[in-house]
């Protein structure tokens, strides 16, 4: 086994990062500095977006700023740092039988699994971060619903869209479009051989695995239920709910699932710049959520503020408030399609500590993927065990940039 000797080299490792980012689409659309951050599983990185400040017109004179608050005031969150990882080992019988070919036995059948799992990764890291969601069926899917979800993201200023959709919201739509249309063949021709939508309202959509969000009878969200009288924290980005007098109680069987959307009659999102929109703040969960046996249950949706960098909602939540379900007051199933500004999700290589390893670490010219390779051989068996690791930092950044479209399937 001339090709699996003491260790992997570095250019099989560089085949195996590239091999791996042909199945991580989404690493097109992400924001990434490719300098290699330095840190281990478990650590945070702080993402930081500047205030964009606030502009007052004054007729007749010049605005009076001496009791103005004129500070900058730049908003930060924190990204945790994730790793993935495939093992594989070999005897030395085996390493002088069976395994031939680096590339065709080892890089092909794991780089699909491995690009596959850390794009659905990065997609679920991401998604719970945006602030525009709506529902549609499957059945009665047409281009209308993602015209409006575009509308919408475009009301909010944001530009450069992408969107994401499962290879079934694709067909559905590809279906449509080219059943009976009278679109251009240069248009009709991929959508009708590939569900290919390409270019529409703006944006570029592309087909990925996505996540799929059910609700059970436990995961409902009555319609019923109110913000508790100290349920509101927009820094710590949560909302306390109170079953209230609802007949749907609260207790420690009821779980909120993260993905889960409501909003908040009266409370508008606001553009990139802090204006207000006519679009109501979509609040989603973005962790699963255990009720408590006090009729009460806190759910994760993000900071939220109505002021400085991140303002991202007309008027702040308050006190009896009633959030309304949009996805999560009835047992459903959805598809998940996700359409945000380009370089709204952050990606960032992480540089693995290996100092004391034999070990072989690459990030490909063109890849933003960093693979680090280490082998550890067993005298007792003489099998050897090899592991290939990437870390990572990714989430989304930014809620007023990205909207949501969940496809009842």
């Amino acid at each position: 086994m001339a090709n699996l000797a003491s260790n992997i080299t570095t250019a099989q490792l560089d085949i195996l990062s590239v091999a791996v980012e042909k199945y991580s689409p989404i690493l097109e659309d992400v924001r990434s500095s490719q300098k290699g951050l330095k840190g281990r599983t478990g650590g945070l990185v702080r993402v930081v977006i500047p205030d964009s400040g606030s502009v007052v017109i004054t007729e007749n004179g010049l605005r009076d700023i001496s009791n103005e608050t004129l500070s900058n005031a730049e908003f930060s969150k924190d990204l945790k740092i994730s790793s993935a990882n495939t093992s594989f080992s070999a005897t030395v019988l085996e390493r002088v039988t069976n395994v031939d070919d680096f590339d065709k036995e080892i890089v092909q059948p794991r780089a699909v699994n491995y690009g596959e799992t850390i794009n659905e990764t990065i997609i679920d890291k991401a998604y719970t971060v945006a602030g525009i969601a709506q529902t549609a069926a499957l059945s009665t899917l047409n281009f209308d619903a993602l015209a409006t979800t575009a509308g919408k993201l475009r009301e909010n200023r944001a530009t450069n869209l992408v969107g994401y959709m499962s290879p079934t919201v694709a067909a559905k739509l590809g279906s449509k479009g080219a059943n009976g249309s009278f679109l251009p063949p240069a248009i009709l021709e991929p959508m009708y051989k590939d569900s290919q939508i390409g270019r529409f309202a703006n944006v570029q959509w592309k087909e990925s695995k996505m996540p799929v969000f059910t609700v059970a009878t436990a995961n409902v969200m009555a319609s019923d239920w109110v913000i508790d009288t100290d349920g509101v924290d927009g820094a710590a980005g949560t909302i306390k709910i109170d079953d209230g007098t609802s007949t749907s109680k609260i207790d420690a069987s009821t779980t909120i699932k993260k993905g889960s959307v409501f909003t908040i009659a009266g409370v508008y999102a606001k553009d990139v710049l802090g204006k207000n929109t006519t679009n109501l703040k979509a609040f989603v969960v973005q962790e699963d959520a255990k009720g408590a046996a006090s009729g009460k249950i806190t759910l994760k949706v993000g900071a939220f503020s109505d002021t400085g960098a991140h303002a991202n909602v007309s008027v702040m939540p308050v006190a009896t408030n009633v959030p309304v379900p949009v996805n999560c007051g009835a047992a459903k199933t959805y598809s998940v399609v996700f359409v945000f500004e380009k370089g709204n999700i952050e990606y960032d290589a992480v540089e693995l500590n290996t100092a004391g390893f034999e070990s072989v670490s690459v990030s490909g010219i063109d890849s933003k993927i960093k693979t680090t390779a280490l082998v550890s051989g067993d005298i007792n068996t003489l099998t050897a065990k090899y592991r290939i690791d990437s870390a990572f930092v990714t989430g989304g950044i930014d809620d007023r940039r990205a909207a949501l479209l969940f496809v009842e399937i």
